[in-house]
């Protein structure tokens, strides 16, 4: 395994293996579902060379923790692979 895809918990989640058939709307209604009480929806963001893949911006470390446990593996369509990346989520719009 390369190092350089190891991660430390942070707010933005790496998604992958993500089917052509699911929207931005579809992954942030999903990963909303986990940050209840947040004052805004996930920050999304499709990688621009790889649709299959994006990043989440999640309101807290915690919240994003409490999604990768409940997300990863999950079927929306495809087993979707969730892990933490390295991105700054004040990089994300």
């Amino acid at each position: 395994m390369s190092q350089k895809n190891v991660n430390p918990p942070s707010q933005v989640l790496h998604v992958a293996n993500i089917h052509e058939s699911v929207s931005e709307e579809d992954l942030v209604k999903l990963f909303a579902a986990h940050q209840p009480t947040a004052p805004r929806s996930p920050l999304f963001e499709f990688f621009k060379t790889n649709r299959s893949m994006a990043y989440i911006g999640m309101n807290s470390v915690d919240e994003a923790v409490r999604a990768l446990v409940n997300l990863h593996n999950y079927k929306l369509t495809y087993p979707l692979r969730v892990s933490f990346s390295h991105k700054d989520i004040r990089t994300m719009s």
